[in-house]
């Protein structure tokens, strides 16, 4: 069986309802299925996650999600958000990376999932808020593939101390090379011990950089427990 986080659907729903309700002079000049992954992406990244392991389980949860008014606003509130940032920038075949604009090449690359976690206190078991999480790989914050995540992320109350990271692709020799790759996960808050987390992804070389997030491909982590400093 495979995890599943079965937001995907109510999201994926919800935004596909906003697009195609929106009144004829607030429609985007770009409607594609691009623009409603990105906006999808938005939301998930910014939506505590909940998993599944059945098929089963999809039908049940998703009756539950179903009936909460209060699940539905927070999605609604992220889907508008989301659809304001996506179709207010111009969608190019350019990266961001440090200061410099750096087009994306035609070879084979590491195309990496996206890693989802949680940060928990480890004394009241709550949700952990106003706490920055770092992805590292070879001691330097790694860049984001899509420019709607942060790397670092401040967690807050609306996330309910999920972090999402979806790493920029590394360019490989030949398709079909493995190669593993060591990155680190860093936890701060000033009230807490620092947390620090090794993450090892091992990748397959595909034949292009996926430029759009693969919903079925996550990286859930165990939940992260952070302690109060001692006084």
């Amino acid at each position: 069986m495979k995890l599943h986080n079965i937001l995907e659907e109510i999201v994926a729903a919800s935004v596909d309802e906003y697009f195609n309700t929106l009144p004829e002079d607030k429609k985007p000049e770009c409607d594609c299925k691009q623009c409603r992954l990105d906006v999808t992406c938005y939301v998930l990244n910014n939506v505590p996650p909940k998993y599944i392991v059945s098929s089963r389980g999809i039908i049940h949860h998703s009756l539950d999600y179903a009936k909460k008014i209060q699940l539905e606003a927070d999605v609604l509130y992220h889907v508008k958000k989301g659809f304001s940032i996506v179709t207010q920038r111009k969608r190019v075949n350019l990266n961001l990376q440090g200061n410099k604009l750096e087009k994306i090449k035609n070879c084979p690359y590491y195309n990496f999932p996206n890693i989802i976690g949680k940060v928990i206190n480890g004394t009241t078991f709550e949700p952990i808020s106003d706490a920055e999480v770092t992805l590292f790989l070879d001691d330097a914050p790694v860049f984001m593939t899509s420019n709607l995540m942060e790397n670092p992320i401040k967690i807050n109350k609306s996330t309910k101390g999920v972090f999402t990271f979806w790493p920029y692709p590394v360019e490989a020799e030949k398709i079909g090379e493995e190669k593993t790759f060591n990155f680190k996960i860093t936890v701060k808050h000033p009230d807490f011990a620092d947390y620090i987390k090794l993450l090892e992804i091992t990748a397959k070389a595909e034949a292009s950089f996926l430029a759009s997030i693969q919903l079925q491909n996550i990286k859930p982590l165990e939940e992260i427990f952070i302690f109060p400093k001692e006084e």
